[in-house]
């Protein structure tokens, strides 16, 4: 909920700044003599009028209608009205200020006019979905959708716009199946391998749920195999890995051996356990580096980065609760004022006596043995300023002691 709020603010706040800008852009731009004679009086560049169709939508979203309109006046004179762009333009515009059903009823007899008469218009079938879709009736926005793609066989947006349509309807099967359409399309798009991961893992939810995971499993792999940082793909993965986990720990070694859908064999328990440390290690380094705003680490978008710190430290404390131990009684926050800090190294340190529990982001350089080979590792160590890691040995010692003294009993005097 956090991260989606952070996100939709992020938005706002960009779409805002374009809307401002609207009035003197326009103002700038106005000339007095029309076109194709102002090409005379003014530049001309694509740019230009790439500039005027994003100030339409930003002023759109923002509710100026006033500026929305002035810069889809520009755009008709220069392309004019019977320009299959600028006819969505124009219908979005009608959809923005339609004051009630009625009005949104005659904008979609427009579409569907203009549908009959040129088919082969993508841009106003595409509208006719959308307008559908907002209007809540998803069942005639799938048929549109689907009549669309059999004209336009092999329009990516379109099969990826399907699959949320049927996802919406809870047809998992046939979300699947036009989201691999996409991938047939394009394949080397990792966004779409993690959105495809995105839907097996909701439908194994209701299915198979095992041969589900793996299969989900496998597309994250796939996606962050195309791009090795991409967030959401190594998001998916731990969230993934960590339920497989789960299922295989409590299934034992009979179900390894089953193959699934795909006539593939499972993977092993040890395979799952090194994806999620991988997962984990990445998630911690984009944290940490966004966090610390290094260069080349802040195109992320904040309500992701917000979302991997959660699903981190939700992780950490899984950990914590399964061990018994007691997370604020060992929980020493390190941002002292002899210590540059930002703030977010609110990591945990604990005493671990099983090695299993070690992931790939709490590496054995961090993780010194301490007397009669007790090894003290991190948690969710991707938190802490790298200077600080550098001193982990000390620091644990200490916070060993500190726990020690806890738990001493206390005596009046």
């Amino acid at each position: 909920m956090e991260a989606g709020v952070y996100h939709i603010e992020s938005r706002l706040r960009k779409l805002y700044g374009r809307a401002m800008k609207a009035p003197a852009i326009l103002k700038s731009q106005t000339t007095w003599v029309p076109w194709p004679f102002a090409a005379a009086f003014s530049s001309e560049s694509p740019e230009k009028w790439t500039i005027y169709e994003n100030l339409f939508y930003a002023c759109l979203r923002t509710g100026d209608n006033r500026s929305a309109s002035a810069c889809l006046d520009q755009l008709k004179k220069r392309f004019g009205e019977s320009n299959e762009r600028v006819m969505g333009m124009i219908g979005m515009y009608h959809e923005a200020t339609a004051a009630d059903d009625k009005s949104l009823e005659a904008v979609l007899k427009s579409y569907e006019q203009e549908i009959s008469e040129r088919p082969t218009n993508m841009v106003i079938r595409k509208r006719h979905v959308a307008l559908l879709k907002s209007m809540g009736r998803t069942g005639g926005a799938t048929a549109a959708c689907v009549d669309l793609l059999d004209v336009s066989p092999t329009d990516a947006e379109a099969w990826s716009e399907l699959s949320s349509l049927y996802l919406e309807q809870g047809l998992h099967q046939q979300a699947i199946y036009a989201q691999e359409e996409v991938l047939l399309i394009t394949p080397n798009a990792w966004n779409m391998h993690a959105r495809l991961g995105e839907i097996v893992y909701i439908a194994s939810i209701a299915g198979p749920q095992l041969a589900g995971l793996v299969r989900s499993m496998r597309s994250y792999c796939r996606s962050i195999e195309l791009c090795d940082d991409y967030l959401r793909g190594f998001y998916g993965l731990k969230l993934v890995t960590t339920k497989i986990i789960e299922l295989l720990s409590k299934s034992g070694a009979a179900v390894a051996k089953q193959a699934d859908d795909e006539d593939l064999p499972l993977p092993t328990l040890s395979t799952v356990q090194s994806l999620n440390e991988v997962a984990t290690a990445k998630l911690g380094e984009i944290v940490r580096k966004y966090s610390t705003s290094q260069k080349g680490w802040d195109g992320y978008e904040e309500s992701e980065v917000i979302a991997a710190r959660a699903l981190l430290d939700r992780d950490t404390g899984a950990v914590l609760l399964k061990d018994g131990v007691d997370a604020l009684a060992l929980g020493i926050a390190y941002c002292t004022e002899s210590v540059a800090c930002d703030g977010t190294c609110h990591g945990t340190r604990k005493v671990c006596h099983d090695e299993a529990h070690s992931t790939a982001a709490q590496s054995a350089d961090y993780a010194p043995e301490l007397a009669g080979g007790v090894r003290a590792f991190t948690l969710g160590h991707a938190f802490f300023p790298q200077h600080l890691l550098e001193h982990a040995s000390e620091l644990v010692v200490a916070e060993f002691c500190l726990v020690l003294l806890a738990r001493l009993p206390v005596t009046e005097e």
